[in-house]
């Protein structure tokens, strides 16, 4: 966890994580996001883009749930924040999403500078 505090201190905008344990990690992460006063969103395909405040997710943001979609409203958001995408490595080396994600990328490189890396090929 303090490796993680860490990283989001130093406002890493991009992590990989892999976990087995989901919840786990999705409460660590919550409370690191809490404690950096920033907002805590959740994605998937199935559910879209959520906001988490404790146990209760909010709806999704409309449109959210296509890879592209999500991001452009992840680009989107008012006021700092930690997102999880999960399970969404299927789609980094898609076809349709990869437009989006270079344009992610060059976004993220624009506001981070070179702590902000692309997926592999």
């Amino acid at each position: 966890m303090r490796e993680l505090d860490t990283l989001i201190r130093a406002r890493y905008p991009l992590l990989y994580l892999v976990s087995w344990e989901e919840q786990r990690l999705d409460s660590i992460l919550e409370e690191l996001a809490g404690g950096h006063g920033k907002s805590f969103h959740v994605w998937s395909i199935t559910g879209g883009l959520r906001k988490v405040a404790g146990a209760r997710p909010s709806a999704p943001a409309d449109g959210t749930r296509d890879p592209g979609d999500a991001l452009r409203a992840i680009a989107a958001l008012p006021d700092p924040a930690l997102v999880v995408l999960k399970d969404f490595h299927p789609y980094l080396n898609d076809p349709p999403s990869r437009p989006t994600w270079s344009w992610a990328s060059r976004t993220c490189a624009r506001e981070w500078g070179n702590r902000c890396r692309s997926p592999p090929r």
